[in-house]
């Protein structure tokens, strides 16, 4: 039974990857707050962005990592009544 909890926590964090992917930031946000296991859904995605990092050109990790600093947080979305 572990191992099929464990087997949906990997594909809510694909699908996690994916709502990203596609710049749907409420969907993903929504994902983590519905699943049974949003620590292990958020480990795995983390896992996952570092196998995709590692096959990514370094030069341009670098320069996306100095823009982020220097441009900081983006602004928060919207919150609405009854939001979770």
């Amino acid at each position: 039974m572990a191992g099929q909890s464990r087997q949906y926590g990997w594909l809510e964090a694909v699908g996690l990857f994916q709502q990203l992917r596609n710049g749907d930031y409420e969907t993903a946000r929504r994902l983590i707050a519905t699943s049974a296991s949003p620590d292990l859904v958020v480990d795995d995605l983390l896992r996952m962005l570092v196998v995709f990092l590692r096959g990514e050109d370094v030069g341009k990790i670098d320069r996306f990592v100095e823009v982020a600093l220097r441009a900081g947080p983006p602004p928060s979305p919207p919150t609405f009544v009854g939001e979770v």
